[in-house]
């Protein structure tokens, strides 16, 4: 599926303008964060890798105008929860140290992949078929995310600037610098479960949430004719 069809099937299956979600998809691949190249026939198709970074991008609620640098910021989230050795998405997908945008592709690929779908549903009235439940949420206020599945459920947080945090304290040099990189990492997100704090000037707590009915929804599309969907953009 070509890149105009996509932007269209995604602003559908989210409920998101269509304009908005093109804005927010031409922000994303001039910063190389999405499949580029030829146009018309030679275009590159969306592959899961754009699915889940598109659907990232979207979930901060960010503008085009800020949106990548949010984007940056989300992907890079860690968590320290292990994912099981055997889920709809594992420890095969997922090793330990992963981002949440790993995580995100992981379930991208994995809702695109029939034969996982049925393997890990669940079976009511003795035949139909319970699609694996998972839920992706951004916490837009604190600047966090975790991912929800029946096998585990993962926050990701800012590991990478609370360890940086770690050697500035432990630093006990007083240069002007090391300070000012201390507040800065401070008030840049909040990953206390406990707090109700949000990052300054976030105002009221915002979550997004996609669910795993959207992304099938989405699989399922891109398995389909792009042709009906609309021309390349």
């Amino acid at each position: 599926m070509r890149l105009g069809p996509f932007i269209s099937l995604l602003a559908a299956t989210y409920g998101l303008p269509e304009r908005s979600v093109a804005l927010v998809a031409r922000a994303m691949r001039e910063a190389g964060w999405l499949s580029s190249g030829a146009r018309g026939v030679n275009a590159p198709d969306m592959s899961p890798t754009d699915m889940g970074r598109l659907s990232v991008a979207l979930l901060t609620g960010e503008p085009p105008s800020k949106v990548v640098a949010e984007f940056e910021f989300i992907r890079a989230l860690q968590t320290k929860v292990p994912y099981p050795e055997d889920n709809f998405v594992s420890q095969a997908d997922l090793h330990e140290g992963h981002t949440f945008e790993d995580a995100v592709i992981a379930l991208a690929v994995a809702a695109q992949d029939s034969g996982r779908i049925i393997r890990y549903s669940d079976v009511a009235l003795g035949s139909y078929l319970l699609e694996p439940t998972f839920t992706i949420s951004v916490d837009r206020s604190r600047r966090t995310a975790s991912i929800d599945t029946p096998g585990v459920r993962a926050d990701y947080i800012d590991i990478a600037g609370e360890a940086e945090l770690e050697r500035l304290y432990a630093d006990r040099s007083l240069e002007f610098e090391r300070w000012q990189r201390i507040a800065e990492l401070e008030s840049r997100s909040i990953s206390s479960e406990i707090s109700s704090h949000v990052v300054a000037s976030r105002g009221m707590r915002v979550v997004r949430t996609l669910t795993q009915r959207e992304f099938y929804l989405i699989a399922e599309g891109m398995r389909g004719d792009p042709s009906s969907l609309g021309p390349e953009q």
